[in-house]
């Protein structure tokens, strides 16, 4: 089922027919609205799916109150919940995300952690060891399928990119919503020493229209179209760093091999902080802004992270997704 929540095609639609994957039965085609509007229908419309046959198990991903809408119906409904990306707290509960994962934990019956670090937090919180499974994630199967189908020989953007860039997103309310945060970040793209290649999501551009941002203020930034999943494999593999405030995007980072600047306060992805790969940018202070334009200037002149840093095999072997179906089917039976 795909509940409709992200509603952008080129952003979220594409996805299927760029990785050649099956579209999903359903389409609730829920769309954008407040979060308790949107959470509420899509509990109402699952409730119809669920009520239609005899499901086994109802699995869910991630932090979107899509996940939230799905675990609490299926769980309401007694039926057992599986939740994928499981443990991952950033402590801000002003983030909509905090909550929805953190219930979505407390429902579930059985909760997949990426990581190592994820585990140690749901332990922390006193969750039964038979209801934990750490078995990899499966966003690193999903980039390893993705190499598959990569080639380089494609023009997969159709734009001209220059040879050395660096790749940016931002869609987040923190720094999209107030003038001063979003022109803050915009000056810093501007600022690094190669062009800022950066795909600009809807909430972004209607936030520049509003505040009366011109693409113009910012020659150093390459404004362009949202992209697909294979097109942003491709920007991604070819860039110098990434600079963005999505917790998926930090993740794909470090599977790319690449230096990530996180333009947010805290990340529920630990492991890459610790590792080096990743650092928290602080937009407002001027030490943390001069460690991003330092760290480009030395990726641009030939620096690149230490090959050790990316060993350590934090999201598992890229076999997670065949290991989390086992499961499921020991503990629930053969799915259908």
């Amino acid at each position: 089922v795909d509940t409709g929540q992200h509603y952008d095609k080129e952003l979220y639609d594409d996805i299927y027919s760029s990785l050649k994957f099956e579209k999903p039965n359903i389409n609730l085609e829920v769309g954008s609205s407040s979060h308790a509007i949107q959470t509420a229908t899509m509990m109402m419309k699952i409730e119809k799916i669920l009520l239609c046959k005899e499901f086994d198990v109802v699995i869910v991903i991630g932090d979107t109150n899509t996940t939230l809408a799905g675990a609490l119906t299926a769980s309401k409904m007694n039926i057992p919940v599986c939740h994928l990306e499981a443990g991952l707290r950033t402590n801000d509960l002003a983030m909509p995300e905090e909550l929805n994962r953190i219930i979505a934990d407390n429902v579930s019956d059985i909760l997949f952690v990426p990581t190592t670090h994820a585990l140690r937090t749901l332990l922390g919180e006193s969750f039964a060891d038979e209801r934990l499974e750490m078995l990899g994630d499966t966003s690193y199967d999903t980039i390893l399928h993705a190499h598959d189908l990569y080639d380089p020989t494609l023009d997969l953007i159709a734009q001209d990119i220059p040879q050395k860039y660096f790749l940016a997103t931002i869609h987040r309310p923190r720094n999209t919503d107030a003038i001063e945060s979003l022109k803050k970040i915009l000056f810093l793209f501007n600022t690094l020493c190669e062009p800022v290649i950066l795909p600009l999501h809807p909430r972004t551009r209607q936030a520049m229209v509003q505040f009366g941002l011109n693409d113009k203020e910012y020659p150093n930034i390459q404004f362009i179209q949202p992209v697909d999943y294979m097109q942003m494999f491709s920007l991604m593999k070819g860039c110098l760093a990434i600079l963005t405030d999505s917790g998926g995007i930090q993740k794909e980072a470090y599977m790319h091999k690449k230096q990530c600047f996180t333009l947010f306060p805290s990340t529920s992805w630990v492991e890459t902080l610790l590792s080096g790969a990743n650092i928290l940018v602080d937009i407002t202070n001027d030490n943390s802004i001069k460690t991003v334009l330092n760290t480009g200037i030395e990726l641009s002149e030939g620096k690149s992270l230490d090959e050790k840093i990316f060993q350590q095999k934090l999201f598992g072997d890229g076999q997670a997704t065949d290991k989390i179906i086992e499961c499921i089917e020991k503990r629930y039976g053969e799915t259908k």
